[in-house]
């Protein structure tokens, strides 16, 4: 579990540990899936949920039903890992 307590206005993410990092061709087909939880008020907002960076390409998911977050409740999020479930991210 990690835990931010600090008040923030923006947007945080977490760096997979070593051993996820790397060629992961294989994945391809199969489903990234973890726990999330948070606590605040207000709206979720619209950035990404998921962000891939590697060979100079970033690719974003954006969850289609936001209302399924729901402050201080724990979410189980699976995403499968085909293309169709990614955008290109540009700034």
């Amino acid at each position: 579990m990690v835990t931010f307590s600090e008040p923030s206005y923006q947007t945080m993410y977490w760096k997979l540990p070593t051993r996820f990092l790397g060629n992961k061709l294989t994945a391809y087909g199969g489903e990234l899936a973890f726990d999330i939880q948070y606590s605040c008020t207000g709206s979720v907002n619209n950035e990404p949920l998921i962000v891939l960076r590697g060979n100079g390409i970033t690719l974003v998911h954006r969850p289609t039903d936001k209302h399924m977050f729901t402050s201080d409740q724990i979410i189980r999020y699976t995403i499968n890992t085909y293309e169709v479930c990614f955008s290109i991210y540009l700034k």
